[in-house]
């Protein structure tokens, strides 16, 4: 998969109700149907559209494009520590 195409992010909830990302790709797609939900917590996407997938704020991403009705393409704007 080159940089720029799509990928995917796992993410892990702890029974603490804390998010952690498993693995996450530079460029992610994500299903609008995620990002509408009922049950999203309400630190995922911030004032600015910035979408936070864990909850210490190190995975943070901006939107890029939709991709269809279904599909938003977003790209990582912090350096992960390794």
């Amino acid at each position: 998969m080159s940089p720029t195409e799509p990928g995917t992010a796992e993410i892990q909830r702890l029974s603490d109700g804390t998010r952690v990302v498993l693995r996450a790709s530079t460029v992610i797609r994500v299903a609008t149907d995620l990002l509408f939900a009922v049950d999203l917590d309400a630190d995922v996407i911030e004032p600015d559209g910035t979408l936070r997938l864990d909850t210490e704020g190190l995975y943070r991403y901006r939107f890029l494009r939709s991709d269809g009705e279904r599909w938003r393409i977003y790209e990582r704007i912090t350096e992960v520590p390794e």
